[in-house]
């Protein structure tokens, strides 16, 4: 499998499945929101959080986040790609964690990488749809990126690699950044 095919088949199943949840949320809430950012505490990096959905029902608001079945998943290969060597285990697009070695002073750019994927002023909306294109999370510390992709395109990922490449780094490893979570499973939060 070519590299832009693996990519293409991780985002295609991940928004397959974004797509299909809303699908079957929106007839248990009276409003449905999806992707809707948030300030949170913590180790998100400029403390900033995309839940798939924001839902109401009785007055009640919560969370609503999608952990993606089996389909979604695929890895076990390596490719070049950027002057890196860059190998996948078993991930989905949504759940990705890069080790970098040698591990980069910092990585350059980095920040402007994450303003321009959580677009925070919605240019990224695709129209008919009902996402907008962005990234929900990522944590930056030395060595080590975790992002969850959300809803990006493909070219999130590609433009993260490069910014690897153009810091020195020469071998990515990626694996999955999720912890016990059942896939398939949809998780609600604040008592909806």
């Amino acid at each position: 499998m070519e590299f832009a095919a693996f990519l293409n088949h991780l985002r295609t199943e991940y928004v397959i499945q974004f797509e299909g949840t809303y699908e079957q949320q929106k007839t248990q809430y009276e409003e449905l929101h999806p992707e809707i950012a948030f300030e949170v505490s913590g180790t998100a990096f400029k403390h900033l959080y995309v839940v798939d959905f924001l839902a109401k029902r009785a007055g009640k608001t919560g969370a609503i986040d999608v952990v993606p079945n089996e389909k979604a998943y695929a890895g076990g290969v390596s490719f070049s790609y950027a002057g890196m060597s860059v190998g996948f285990g078993r991930v989905s697009w949504d759940a990705m964690a890069f080790d970098l070695k040698p591990v980069p002073a910092q990585v350059d750019g980095f920040e402007t990488w994450f303003d321009k994927w959580m677009d925070l002023d919605g240019q990224g909306y695709v129209e008919g749809t009902h996402y907008s294109e962005i990234i929900h999370s990522a944590t930056l510390t030395k060595g080590h990126v975790e992002v969850d992709f959300g809803t990006a395109p493909i070219g999130a990922l590609t433009s993260l690699l490069r910014l690897f490449s153009e810091d020195g780094v020469r071998e990515v490893e990626v694996s999955t950044s999720r912890t016990q979570s059942v896939p398939g499973s949809v998780i609600r939060r604040d008592g909806l």
